[in-house]
């Protein structure tokens, strides 16, 4: 119950006064993709977090786990299909993101590519920026 009336839309996220968001628009994530091609520098990506949906572009690739052994290792080439990968990710708007260790819901997030509308990607934040 709010004390005043607001204009609150869908998407919108309502926070303690004393425990403000943490809003920011680059991240650190543990991607799994699963798009059906190898991911390509040019594609046109959006991240879908919650309601919001905004651009995003992948913009450095940290590690990849080697899913035999479970150990990550640094990354090499391009994210292929079924890669386990950290990845640095900048956003075109800001979004009320959380760790996902703390909070799956707001740390959590989609990919699409935009030209096919596929999903390609299910992420978990792991850094804010």
């Amino acid at each position: 119950v709010l004390q005043q009336e607001r204009d609150v839309s869908r998407g919108e996220l309502l926070v303690p006064e004393d425990r403000p968001a943490t809003v920011s628009r680059s991240l650190q994530a543990e991607l799994c993709w699963f798009g059906p091609q190898e991911y390509d520098a040019r594609a046109r990506l959006l991240v879908k977090h919650a309601t919001r949906l905004t651009s995003a572009r992948i913009t450095g690739i940290i590690d990849r786990v080697n899913i035999h052994s479970l150990q990550r290792e640094p990354a090499q080439g391009s994210i292929t299909p079924n890669d386990i990968v950290r990845v640095s990710l900048s956003l075109k708007q800001p979004l009320a993101l959380d760790l996902y260790a703390s909070n799956r819901c707001t740390g959590a997030f989609i990919l699409i590519d935009e030209a096919t509308n596929h999903t390609v990607a299910a992420g978990m934040v792991v850094g804010l920026h």
